[in-house]
């Protein structure tokens, strides 16, 4: 559902009727393709008197549309089929982002939605947006700033002496304004306004972000018209509360850019590091994952040790172009080049998969004799007891109350580096890699070797 009722004006297209169909619990069982397909029948049906012996555009967010050529249709695939085939029509795939208000209008009110609190009903003020006017063009963002502006804002005020944090180069009023213009922050804004945690049924038809400040909703403050999230310390001391701040989407990116840039002196952390610091003065729903993929495109565009060639460089056969390049203009190119590409990339790309294996076989040796400074074989020799790695399952016992060892074993014989013959107590002979083998402490021969038994028995 959506917070406000609209009303889309678009003055490119003129638009002569619209149609709409319920599907039946059966279509509803469809695949998508199948679907998608139904409604382009159904709706052809529903103006053939427009569109009769004329060739006519469709415009789907559905790819698969644009190729129909089913091989071997049978039933209402064929049947469908044969409806289309005395149309002149051509397919055009369009993001579903960019045809937001087709999926708008399709929506019906819920009469009988029991997950949300149907806020048109409540709010009977119609929102216009005008998209894509010639005089302007206005996003939603602005519209919800027209509504948001009627509230009257008032500062809240917190006990604790925290310390204000805003991002580098802007502003409070900036930051405040960001986050009043954000849709994942609004109804959460007014809702700390107000005191008053809303139920999940209003919330419900909003993003996940927006659902995930919900579950946070008794940790929020608003401080000097911002929105913070409060982080309590483990023992539970006020002096030692910390306060987060909310970042918009709209300052997400380059929050994470500065401190990722900056916090090393041109040493650029990873994503633990980064994330960690930014921690102690910001928050903001799927956190995470804005600033993995932010940092994992700082590492394909850097050289590896080893080769050095970036990702990027191995992948396409050239090094990424950064803003950097922008500064410094385009290399000069020889007027050859563009005849010669292709033969050109193909030779480059083979030189760096050659280097690339050659550089790896060489960082690998060389590790190798780094770790071989150290190492030495295992310290067993014939006679010693040792006890058996060797992790086991039993039905109606928790892995962690049984032991991954079983012993104590006695060598026979060393075979080779690797490999020892041993026997237990019962005389079983097995051979066993040496790294499954454990020096047995003096004094533990006489122990149980059944380490679950006995605790259980102790325990009952």
């Amino acid at each position: 559902m959506f917070p406000y009722p609209f009303v889309v004006t678009n003055q490119n297209i003129n638009y002569l009727a619209y149609w709409s169909k319920t599907l039946n619990p059966v279509q509803r069982n469809y695949c998508a393709t199948h679907r998608e397909l139904l409604a382009l029948v159904e709706s052809i049906k529903a103006f053939n008197h427009y569109l009769a012996g004329a060739p006519f555009t469709v415009r789907s967010d559905h790819a698969a549309l644009q190729c129909t050529n089913f091989k071997n249709p049978t039933g209402k695939l064929a049947r469908w089929l044969e409806r289309l085939a005395p149309c002149q029509f051509q397919v055009v795939h369009v993001k579903g982002t960019n045809i937001g208000h087709a999926d708008a209008l399709s929506r019906r009110p819920c009469e009988d939605c029991k997950k949300c609190d149907r806020l048109e009903d409540r709010d009977k003020e119609v929102m216009v947006c005008a998209c894509q006017t010639q005089e302007q063009c206005h996003d939603c963002s602005t519209c919800i700033a027209m509504e948001i502006s009627k509230i009257r804002m008032s500062e809240s005020t917190v006990d604790v002496n925290w310390t204000k944090v805003i991002p580098d180069g802007v502003t409070e009023e900036e930051m405040h304004k960001a986050q009043v213009l954000d849709e994942n922050l609004m109804p959460i804004i007014v809702a700390v306004q107000e005191r008053r945690r809303p139920e999940y049924q209003e919330i419900a038809g909003c993003g996940p972000k927006t659902r995930a400040l919900w579950y946070q909703f008794n940790s929020l403050v608003i401080h000097r018209k911002l929105l913070y999230r409060r982080f309590e310390h483990p023992t539970g001391q006020k002096e030692k509360e910390e306060l987060q701040l909310i970042v918009p989407s709209k300052y997400v990116k380059s929050t994470v850019k500065a401190y990722h840039e900056q916090l090393g002196l041109g040493n650029h952390f990873g994503v633990s590091k980064t994330l960690a610091y930014l921690k102690r003065f910001f928050w903001w729903p799927n956190m995470f994952n804005d600033v993995y993929e932010i940092i994992a495109q700082a590492y394909r565009s850097l050289p590896h040790s080893s080769h050095k060639f970036s990702p990027y460089e191995v992948m396409f056969g050239a090094p990424m172009r950064t803003p950097l390049d922008l500064d410094r203009g385009e290399p000069p190119r020889q007027e050859e080049m563009h005849k010669m590409y292709p033969f050109w990339v193909r030779r480059t790309m083979q030189d760096i998969h050659e280097t690339v294996a050659h550089m790896s076989k060489k960082a690998a040796k060389r590790m190798k004799e780094y770790y071989d400074r150290t190492a030495s074989l295992a310290p067993f020799k014939e006679g010693d007891k040792v006890y058996l790695y060797y992790p086991r399952r039993k039905k109606g016992i928790s892995t962690k109350l049984l032991t991954r060892w079983e012993g104590p074993y006695v060598i026979l014989n060393i075979l080779n580096d690797c490999n020892a013959r041993i026997k237990n107590l019962e005389n079983k002979v097995v051979i066993v890699h040496i790294d499954r083998l454990a020096k047995c402490p003096e004094g533990d021969e006489n122990k149980h070797t059944d380490l679950t038994s006995a605790w259980l028995s102790y325990a009952t």
